[in-house]
């Protein structure tokens, strides 16, 4: 089994540690020498770059979608992701998110719970089928 990580070092890190062949797709191979490890592959990735989304989800079996909430377009851009794994036989992917990790300063939030979840962006859910367990 091949799993796909996009931007998460220690997650990249963890699954290699546990004996799992992973993809780490990263924005700079050149700051990911960190990740030499004997199952690790690092390929470049760029969420703007369709030759490097289909290489990068080529051969894999699951993904780990981890979107940094910085990007303008990223539901539209995580999505067209999603559609090229599909495309590319990818069995399982998760679909992560850094949004709300960052909190002003003075601003107080709920947090989310059973009785006030957060929700899947509706573009992001039309091209994806979320898996409850």
């Amino acid at each position: 089994m091949k799993v796909l990580v996009t931007v998460a070092t220690q997650l990249v890190k963890q699954l290699a540690g546990k004996g799992v062949q992973v993809r780490a797709g990263v924005h700079n191979p050149e700051k990911a020498k960190g990740l030499s490890m004997k199952n690790v592959e690092v390929v470049p990735f760029e969420l703007t770059d369709v030759a490097s989304l289909e290489n990068a989800v080529k051969g894999v079996d699951k993904a780990f979608v981890i979107s940094a909430p910085i990007m303008q377009n990223r539901t539209e851009l995580d999505a067209r992701l999603v559609d090229l794994a599909k495309k590319a036989g990818v069995k399982h992917i998760v679909k992560m998110s850094a949004m709300e990790c960052e909190v002003e300063p003075g601003i107080q939030r709920r947090p989310a719970s059973r009785s006030s979840p957060r929700t899947t962006h509706p573009g992001f859910k039309a091209h994806a089928k979320p898996r409850r367990t």
